[in-house]
């Protein structure tokens, strides 16, 4: 319905291919909702996803291994008028999904599953006569084009449907030692749902907590009976603080102060003084140095 009029819109219809996977089963539902105007076109590989698919609601939905399939494709996206289609897979089949659509179409890749080009089997008449469009879509890019204010929006509106129509299905959760186990579970079926790898359980309160003062540093690393089926953590040891001094390099000697030039015939002042040795010969030679006579 429009919420301005409240008037029932013309229902839109859109083709997903990997439509039975976590985002096609999201977009699924959204339109299953009652007041969605949408209509989904399902394409998967499997027939019996088919049957997974219209569980949910999915009332078109066609398999490309189908030898039917370009066929029953081609009218259905005629008589819904469904000119848009959003694909994940990458390869030939973006092309050929275009080709079959009507005059005026748009495929939006957004996933590359098969790297192979894109536009095989796809005529140049197509794109120059009927209009039709292949365009890719990257969602960074998109979040920074429409900015922060509008991002939150989605973020908040995304959020009040997680627990609803666009929840996660979880296949299984397996510890992270089994990361080979949990590809190739994934790979064996991918439609299934997630798999998770989970972490070690944390370790008890008691051991990711320091040791005090009181306790001595080794009850602290030891595992409490009630926790015997988890691997003890080991707390790094408490060791004091270490006080460095750190030494820079060697300063220079101070310079040596400049000769003094002094004048001639005086004395050094930095050097210690002589003697002066007056040599006597006679009373007169005395009296003539200033010296007493004697007694």
């Amino acid at each position: 319905h429009d919420p301005m009029t409240g008037k029932s819109l013309k229902p839109v219809a859109v083709a997903l291919t990997a439509a039975a996977s976590s985002l096609g089963r999201m977009i699924i539902r959204l339109a299953a909702e009652k007041k969605s105007n949408l209509v989904v076109l399902g394409i998967v590989r499997k027939a019996e996803q088919c049957d997974q698919l219209r569980s949910l609601g999915c009332e078109h939905c066609f398999t490309t291994t189908d030898p039917a399939f370009d066929d029953q494709f081609r009218e259905a996206a005629a008589h819904l008028n469904c000119t848009l289609c959003y694909d994940c897979v990458g390869g030939s089949l973006p092309g050929r999904i275009l080709r079959l659509m009507p005059p005026g179409s748009t495929v939006v890749v957004y996933g590359s599953l098969d790297p192979q080009p894109t536009l095989d089997g796809l005529s140049p008449m197509d794109l120059l006569i009927h209009g039709k469009r292949i365009e890719g879509f990257h969602l960074h890019m998109f979040l920074e084009a429409i900015g922060k204010k509008d991002t939150a929006k989605l973020m908040t509106t995304a959020r009040d449907k997680w627990a609803g129509p666009l929840a996660t299905s979880i296949n299984k959760r397996l510890p992270m030692d089994q990361v080979s186990n949990a590809l190739e579970e994934y790979r064996r079926n991918m439609s299934a749902g997630k798999v998770l790898l989970t972490g070690p359980a944390m370790p008890p309160e008691e051991l990711r907590q320091p040791p005090s003062a009181e306790a001595p540093a080794a009850q602290s690393t030891a595992p409490t009976q009630a926790h015997t089926s988890q691997p003890a953590l080991a707390m790094p040891a408490m060791t004091p603080p270490i006080h460095a001094t750190v030494l820079g390099p060697e300063p220079p000697p101070a310079p040596m102060p400049p000769p003094q030039t002094l004048p001639r015939g005086s004395a050094d002042p930095t050097l210690p003084a002589k003697p002066v040795s007056v040599e006597v010969n006679s009373t007169e030679s005395l009296e003539s140095h200033g010296v007493g006579s004697p007694a």
